[in-house]
């Protein structure tokens, strides 16, 4: 017996539709699912970080952190700049006496970059960039830049950025694998993490209320948001997506500063 192929018309169209819509909700699917599962992941390491940020003592944190390595960007200090760094260390000795600041090692590190900042590392590293020794002349300006930071510590946050660095490092493993050693780079990657708004306005109430408290003044405080509010060319309206309040805010903060209050 001979067998022939009958033209289903329209039915093999509809069934053959069908099977690509299937597949296709099933891709969408899987996306959706690998989505969420990510997400959990992600928030469930953040959840993690803040109960180890409370049950983590400085102490810990600077005997877990000070075998780290060196990070990418930093190096020596260029003669030219030698004076203005030691002075940085200078400040840095008087302003960790602060009964808030917690009594751990720090150490200053130089950054080459051109762009004017600082960054609080675990462990007790605080790293100063080319830009920031060369636009501060002035102590007061430099040792509110550093009190910054150490409000950073008193506030732990470069932990909680460190916590959602490794999270989102998992989610990247998970998603294109490869071998890396979550610590050792999650803490270089929150050298330069962003934090909220939030913990950067408390970091600078505690960086005025530091230098208040060793310097008995703030004038000169704001320096540092002159000089990025100079090269600024943000508009106004973009700072309400951005991590940091405006440097406008910033400057108005520390200028209406009184002892004890902001």
């Amino acid at each position: 017996m001979k067998f022939v192929q009958k033209n289903l018309g329209e039915a093999a169209e509809v069934s053959s539709g069908g099977g690509d819509r299937g597949i296709a909700k099933e891709v969408v699917a899987l996306i959706a699912l690998s989505i969420v599962a990510l997400t959990v992941i992600y928030f469930a390491v953040f959840a993690v970080t803040e109960l180890v940020v409370k049950r983590l003592s400085p102490e810990q944190e600077h005997e877990l952190f000070s075998v780290s390595g060196s990070f990418e960007n930093s190096g020596e200090v260029p003669d030219s700049l030698k004076a203005k760094f030691e002075l940085c260390e200078e400040v840095l000795d008087k302003l960790k006496v602060h009964e808030d600041v917690p009594k751990i090692e720090y150490k200053l590190i130089f950054f080459d970059e051109l762009a004017p900042n600082a960054f609080a590392i675990p462990g007790g590293q605080i790293a100063v960039t080319r830009g920031l020794l060369n636009s501060l002349d002035e102590e007061i300006s430099i040792a509110f830049v550093l009190a910054h930071e150490l409000g950073h510590f008193v506030q732990r946050d470069h932990l909680r950025g460190l916590g959602q660095n490794l999270g989102f490092g998992i989610c990247l493993q998970i998603l294109f694998g490869g071998e890396v050693d979550l610590l050792t780079q999650g803490a270089a990657n929150s050298v330069t993490a962003k934090y909220s708004r939030g913990q950067e306005s408390g970091a600078d109430d505690f960086g005025v209320q530091c230098v208040l408290a060793i310097y008995g003044e703030t004038k000169g405080a704001e320096a540092l948001f002159e000089v990025l509010e100079e090269k600024n060319t943000l508009p106004a309206w973009a700072y309400m997506f951005s991590t940091h309040p405006d440097n406008q805010t910033r400057i108005r903060r520390i200028l209406e500063a009184k002892a004890g209050k902001k």
